[in-house]
């Protein structure tokens, strides 16, 4: 939910780097808080698989300034899972402090837009965002910016996205975490309406232009990646395209061929 209050606003919850955005953002929140607010949500949830707290996939926290430095999760809360997140605690002088992420009573968010990097070539508008995401946020996160998924209709096209990816000042290893290996950017073109039949997702028209890596895109005979949907570009193989499983989390680019190109 509060995450979801951030998209809306074509943003994400703001993730907190340093002492000094820690305290900008408590400073706000005391601005703006009303009395019945009890606490403001931020970008880090708790990984039962990394046992840390993260901003995103395999992404620990490189800043915290919790009210309990010793808290755990509970082993048997006698109910549901509990999916914890934190939040700056007014009964805390809002400092950090674990929270059900499903309670949203009482609550705010704080939301920061991604700046990201905007180019323009002919009739198309392009934006890399500085955030990754997953698969079922990406069309919707481009119609919120007035646009869609990034779509390669021409060898000339192609070259074009790959200078501009070359030259996008963006922090990878911060957006891809301490696994970070390597660069992929989710293609707007997919074949999950049919199997091997890959269209584009905004219109599902057929392709004008293809650049697979040898090999792809993957089979029916590929029994390990028979649900590999989706399509990414590689940066280690030259910004190729690789048939891959619509899981984890990617880079973003949004296009528009309106005048006014893409918002945020």
């Amino acid at each position: 939910m509060a995450r979801n209050n951030c998209k809306n606003l074509y943003g994400d919850l703001a993730t907190i780097t340093s002492k000094e955005e820690n305290d900008f953002v408590k400073d706000l929140v005391r601005s703006v808080a009303n009395d019945g607010d009890t606490g403001a949500f931020i970008k880090a949830t708790y990984s039962t698989y990394m046992h840390a707290w993260t901003t995103s996939l395999y992404k620990t926290v490189t800043f915290s300034d919790w009210a309990s430095p010793t808290w755990s999760p509970p082993t048997n809360t006698g109910r549901r899972y509990i999916h914890y997140c934190a939040m700056l605690g007014r009964d805390n002088d809002w400092a950090w402090v674990p929270q059900d992420c499903a309670e949203s009573q009482g609550m705010v968010s704080v939301c920061e837009r991604s700046p990201g990097r905007k180019e323009c070539h002919k009739t198309s508008c392009y934006k890399l965002f500085t955030d990754t995401f997953f698969f079922h946020a990406i069309e919707d996160t481009c119609k919120n910016a007035g646009g869609y998924v990034l779509e390669i209709n021409s060898k000339e096209e192609s070259d074009f996205i790959n200078g501009f990816l070359g030259r996008a000042s963006v922090p990878w290893s911060k957006m891809y975490g301490a696994l970070y290996r390597y660069k992929q950017i989710w293609l707007g073109v997919t074949d999950k309406a049919s199997e091997g039949e890959f269209r584009l997702m905004s219109n599902g028209g057929n392709l004008d232009f293809e650049n697979w890596i040898q090999g792809e895109p993957k089979t029916k005979r590929d029994s390990l990646y028979y649900a590999a949907d989706c399509v990414v570009l590689n940066d280690l193989e030259d910004w190729k395209w690789r048939n891959v499983l619509c899981r984890g989390e990617r880079a973003l680019v949004c296009e528009s061929t309106n005048v006014n190109g893409i918002t945020g």
